[in-house]
């Protein structure tokens, strides 16, 4: 009895040894690294897009070729101007003199050439010098002349049209659609929405 005692000591004795032993030759097992902190994901954002540029489409710029027919404009301008020059002191001649004949200068294109078939004759007594009398009917026949032709051409510029070809651009400005696309978190994850107006 005495002999099982201590075979059992013993054997517990040495079970305790070769347990100590054995924890003694190998090393503890490694602990295990520590758990990143987290944060929980942020709440879903529902119906908010980032604002992006506007997508829309650039104007359209049109050119064509216009043709117009109107009157001749240098022509109308050219004889307007002669006829003008040469009726403004025609008229100034005929109020101002207090011969008779000068009346007939009121008259467009054919005043001056009246006034030169009833004028007086030149010289004598109280009569007009015929130097000065030439000199007036040099100026009403240049008078006649150039109010003749500014009227031929005046008439002329209006009854000859021309045609006008004029280059036209035209921008017409885009009301369509516009769309706006960016990223947006929809749900629990990430995506891309579209925004449009039409």
């Amino acid at each position: 009895m005495k002999h099982m005692g201590l075979l059992s000591a013993l054997g517990v004795a040495g079970a305790l040894l070769s347990m100590s032993t054995a924890s003694l030759a190998e090393p503890p097992p490694p602990a295990p690294p520590p758990r990143p902190y987290t944060t929980a994901p942020p709440p879903p954002r529902v119906g908010v897009t980032a604002p992006q540029p506007a997508i829309t489409p650039t104007p359209r710029t049109t050119e064509r070729l216009v043709s117009t027919t109107g009157p001749n404009v240098p022509m109308l301008t050219t004889g307007l101007t002669m006829f003008g020059l040469s009726y403004a002191p025609a008229l100034v001649v005929g109020a101002m003199s207090s011969r008779s004949a000068d009346r007939n200068l009121y008259i467009p294109v054919a005043g001056p050439w009246l006034d030169l078939a009833n004028r007086p004759a030149c010289g004598g007594r109280g009569g007009i010098p015929c130097s000065v009398e030439t000199t007036n009917k040099v100026l009403l026949g240049a008078s006649g002349v150039f109010q003749g032709v500014g009227a031929a051409m005046t008439v002329a510029g209006l009854l000859i049209p021309t045609r006008h070809t004029v280059m036209t651009k035209t921008s017409a400005k885009h009301e369509g659609p516009t769309i706006r696309i960016g990223p947006d978190m929809l749900g629990t994850g990430y995506g891309v929405s579209a925004v449009g107006t039409w």
